[in-house]
């Protein structure tokens, strides 16, 4: 069970990569690789330890609660490229 209060962070030898020939991102680690939708991207991209659980939830939500054509704040709904 994983608690609210726990920091969730990829592997150490996980990393999360942008395609730029696919547009998306994968999940990648030794011998294996996951393209990952939107969603998913958001949500890894948050699993740095630094917030927790119920902050990652917190976020995303947000993000689903905003009205079609309003800008949301949270980091879940961002495209952003690493």
């Amino acid at each position: 069970m994983i608690l609210a209060d726990s920091r969730p962070q990829l592997a150490p030898k996980a990393r999360l990569r942008f395609d730029r020939l696919s547009g998306g991102y994968l999940l990648l680690y030794p011998e294996r690789g996951l393209a990952l939708n939107p969603t998913a991207a958001s949500t890894l991209q948050l699993c740095t330890g630094e917030l927790t659980v119920e902050g990652i939830v917190i976020d995303c939500s947000s993000s689903i609660r905003t009205r079609p054509g309003e800008r949301s704040r949270s980091r879940c709904s961002s495209s952003s490229k690493s």
